[in-house]
């Protein structure tokens, strides 16, 4: 395990460096500015949807995650199976007002916790 370590850190490191260096030549704050840099609109093209997908796959499972949960918690504490279908659908209309939010300030009055 300690090479691939050092490889990791290696590698880093040298992407510490390079993201510093063309944010004090560049003022690049972002990696679609850096892209645009580095390969023009294409690699901010490129960046952003990658940026957006990512995004776009955690909160799925975000909601994959707590769907199960509420779909656990109803069928073992209320003695009925809700089914997994409702529990998506109850977890995406929870979800969805957030979705809509100017100020994410307000997404601490969402939370339940």
């Amino acid at each position: 395990f300690l090479p691939i370590f050092v490889v990791v850190m290696l590698c880093s490191i040298c992407t510490i460096g390079l993201l510093d260096n063309c944010q004090v030549r560049t003022g690049c704050v972002s990696f679609p500015d850096v892209a645009t840099v580095a390969f023009g609109w294409v690699g901010r093209l490129f960046a952003a949807i990658l940026c957006y997908f990512d995004l776009f796959a955690i909160g799925v499972g975000c909601m994959i995650i707590s769907a199960n949960a509420l779909d656990n918690i109803v069928s073992n504490f209320m003695g009925f199976k809700f089914g997994l279908f409702w529990s998506t659908v109850v977890t995406t209309v929870s979800y969805l007002p957030a979705c809509f939010l100017k100020d994410l300030s307000l997404v601490s009055y969402l939370s339940m916790g």
